[in-house]
């Protein structure tokens, strides 16, 4: 299967548990349902399969429990979750580099809901090849899974977040903040504010990438949400369940230039299908001096 097809299968099996959410959502038991649905999906996936310890070892570090790639990428498919962390450093590497600069100079990157690392393991190959003296710091607001890669990841500074601001970092900290497919998943109150905390511990002049589901999703809303994505509002599918894959948030370009980005100037945007393996839309974006 290639990797769209996973993609779109993900998405499928998430429409398929959203058919029994309405009855989990009248019982308060919807964060409860979902992470059981999580771990049903892990298993039946690794179910039959045949163990690949050299594709698993294959940077050197551990490998996340299936479990936990499920949480932080819909499947826990092992080739899935490598390749798309690598891809997407690459993504963001690239992105930086389209306005002249270079991630390799910078003196510290923070990776913005880095879950069980899926992109925050990639970061050493780089700096090694570059020799470079960028330190990496991640954090993320669920204490399992900043536990696995505090214990896992030990080039890399973590930090255990709530699930509102702020951060325990000083004012104008980091070069580059990135955010891959957190936005996506965050209540709408919650989006706003920590727009406004990444902002606050980005450098004047330093660069915050998030990404968003934009207008290759549109097909997929339905008559009441496509009218609003259509007048520039955020859309959001259960968002008492902030912060995790059942949350779904679908960002209208007005949406992202005049509410997301308050603060920062847009310098790049990246549309689903412009890079090979990368599925929802990018967003530059740079702090004001």
């Amino acid at each position: 299967m290639g990797r769209i097809d996973q993609y779109w299968a993900m998405l499928k099996q998430k429409g398929t548990f959203r058919s029994a959410a309405s009855v989990l959502r009248r019982l308060g038991l919807i964060r409860h349902g979902f992470r059981a649905y999580e771990h049903i999906v892990a298993a039946k996936e690794v179910w039959g399969q045949k163990r690949d310890p050299a594709q698993e070892v294959a940077d050197g570090l551990p490998l996340p429990p299936p479990d936990m790639r499920v949480m932080v990428a819909g499947t826990q498919h092992v080739g899935w979750f490598l390749s798309f962390g690598a891809t997407m450093l690459e993504t963001i590497r690239d992105t930086v580099a389209s306005r002249g600069a270079a991630v390799e100079t910078f003196d510290e990157i923070l990776d913005f809901g880095c879950g069980c690392g899926r992109v925050l393991r990639h970061w050493p190959k780089l700096i090694d090849a570059h020799g470079s003296s960028l330190k990496v710091s991640g954090t993320d607001y669920n204490p399992r899974l900043y536990d696995w890669c505090r214990r896992n990841l030990p080039f890399a500074g973590l930090s255990l977040n709530k699930a509102a601001p702020p951060l325990g970092y000083a004012d104008d900290r980091f070069d580059l903040i990135y955010s891959i497919s957190v936005f996506t998943h965050l209540a709408a109150d919650l989006q706003v504010a920590w727009m406004r905390e990444l902002h606050r511990i980005c450098k004047p002049g330093g660069y915050v990438l998030v990404t968003t589901h934009g207008d290759s999703f549109r097909a997929g809303l339905n008559d009441v949400e496509g009218a609003a994505y259509d007048r520039g509002e955020l859309v959001l599918r259960f968002e008492e369940a902030s912060g995790m894959n059942l949350c779904n948030a679908f960002h209208p370009d007005a949406y992202v230039r005049e509410v997301l980005s308050r603060g920062f100037s847009v310098e790049v945007f990246v549309g689903v299908g412009e890079r090979d393996g990368i599925y929802q839309d990018i967003w530059l974006l740079r702090k004001n001096a």
